[in-house]
């Protein structure tokens, strides 16, 4: 069980498309910081939507660039939401 934590934008970076390639049935996912940005286009949401794999949101991250709400097909996570997830996993990896 991982956790992939995706800082980089998909417009900018190939990040998240090498963390889908990298994805196994426990794992998950977490957009922070500029990974947020996939859920401005949306084929990055029908795509992330169609995973079996949970996918996280940090809200601040969404709100601080801009953006709103996350959508709802999401789960929005704050700050203390983001270290129980770290906890859950068994490790985390870092996709920039």
């Amino acid at each position: 069980m991982t956790l992939h934590l995706v800082t980089a934008s998909p417009f900018s970076s190939p990040a998240l498309e090498q963390c889908l390639a990298q994805l196994g049935d426990k794992d998950g996912i977490l957009l922070l910081e500029d990974g947020v940005y996939a859920l401005n286009a949306p084929s990055w949401q029908r795509r992330l939507n169609a995973l079996n794999q949970p996918v996280y949101v940090l809200q601040s991250d969404c709100l601080a660039r801009g953006m709103g709400e996350s959508p709802a097909l999401f789960h929005s996570v704050d700050m203390a939401s983001v270290v129980e997830l770290t906890l859950e996993y068994n490790n985390s990896l870092t996709w920039t």
